[in-house]
């Protein structure tokens, strides 16, 4: 664990010994009507347990956490489709002024493991990042930063990968309540290129279009609002482009193929438009109102569409989806009192309409869930 110390030092100054310790506890159940977001429109009812500890290291301009959280997911009825998911990671940061200029990293180990039946989504994962905040000026920032991840898939290599992205975002504070961000981010992701040497079992062929290399641009603005001091509004308009294509499939070599945005949906494989609208309220006793919904325009530049029978339209007409969403999220926070834990209940549910030209992916989901976690 010689890289722990070493980060440990390069980071911060602070004595180990004085490490404060956490720990919180976050259970959610809820009814989907549409567990697998596709046209079977079938349901299920679902619990989702997670657990999160976690040890700081603070000083007077740095600190560092250490932390795991471990997660189970199980479903009622399709016992199978659950999960367990482990992660150990190591945050820390570093004051560069006194006017707010300051510095900020970490990495993090993933393992996801799923039921018999959903092993193909098995997978580990490690992951990096860096950033640094500016203080330009009164009331404007900037951030910049980026980010490496690896994902392994135990039982699928053709899909492994490297992925990562640079961003660069400002923000400015107005008197008036308003707030003004723009962000643009600059995404890669690079297939593994020996794959083929790692052959699936039950699908032997694969298939690489383009160089093994994709790459993205997302440029997003938000605009939020305070209208009284109980109650804000937020903006946001976002914009995905592919500014280089690659899509692997593998399969039987009979015509039945697998993407890893048909397995995953892989952000990769599309570009989009999306507006989404926000409105947080706070309410008495309280609680605090979450009211949203956002439309998305997304277009597949190398995914024909098919029909139920997996046939592709003789037009060769290329898949393309037109989602509209909504939600809502009542929540409560309180201490019971000095030493007990921090309470926090929330209520949530959602309204989603996935239209596409493709049948499979046509479909509507709606859900409801409550939440429950517990901060030591």
């Amino acid at each position: 664990m010689k890289w722990i110390k070493t980060f440990l030092i390069i980071t911060v100054s602070a004595p180990l010994h004085s490490a404060d310790f956490g720990f919180s506890l976050y259970n959610k159940s809820g009814y989907a009507e549409n567990i697998f977001a596709n046209y079977h429109q079938l349901p299920d009812a679902y619990t989702r347990t997670a657990g999160f500890v976690n040890a700081d290291w603070i000083g007077a301009q740095n600190g560092v956490r250490l932390y795991y959280e471990g997660t189970w997911t199980a479903f009622q009825n399709y016992r199978d489709r659950g999960s367990l998911r482990h992660a150990f990671g190591l945050k820390s940061y570093r004051d560069l002024s006194e006017r707010g200029d300051n510095v900020r990293g970490g990495i993090e180990w993933r393992r996801m493991s799923y039921g018999s039946g959903y092993e193909w989504y098995d997978a580990g994962e490690f992951s990096g990042f860096g950033n640094v905040k500016w203080v330009l000026g009164p009331q404007l920032y900037f951030y910049s930063g980026g980010s490496i991840r690896r994902k392994s898939y135990v039982h699928l290599p053709p899909f492994s990968h490297w992925s990562g992205s640079i961003y660069g975002r400002a923000s400015r504070f107005f008197n008036s309540g308003t707030t003004a961000m723009l962000e643009v981010d600059l995404l890669f992701k690079r297939y593994d290129p020996d794959a083929s040497q790692r052959p699936v079992d039950e699908l032997p062929e694969m298939v690489t279009l383009g160089t093994g290399t994709g790459q993205q641009a997302v440029v997003r603005l938000r605009l939020a609002q305070a209208v009284t001091p109980v109650t804000g509004i937020s903006l946001e308009l976002s914009r995905r482009q592919v500014l280089q294509s690659s899509v692997r499939y593998i399969g039987t070599g009979s015509g039945i193929y697998y993407s890893d945005e048909e397995l995953f949906d892989d952000v990769f494989g599309y570009e989009s438009n999306s507006l989404s609208l926000e409105i947080k309220q706070r309410l008495p006793w309280g609680m605090q109102l979450q009211l949203g919904g956002a439309v998305m325009e997304k277009a597949y530049p190398e995914r024909l569409a098919f029909d139920l029978e997996g046939v592709p339209y003789p037009d060769g007409r290329l898949r393309s989806d037109n989602r509209s969403s909504a939600w809502i999220s009542v929540q409560r926070s309180w201490s019971p009192g000095a030493g007990l834990p921090l309470l926090k209940l929330a209520l949530d549910g959602y309204l989603l309409n996935n239209g596409s030209n493709d049948p499979y992916y046509h479909y509507d989901s709606s859900g409801l869930s409550l939440g429950l976690s517990f901060d030591f």
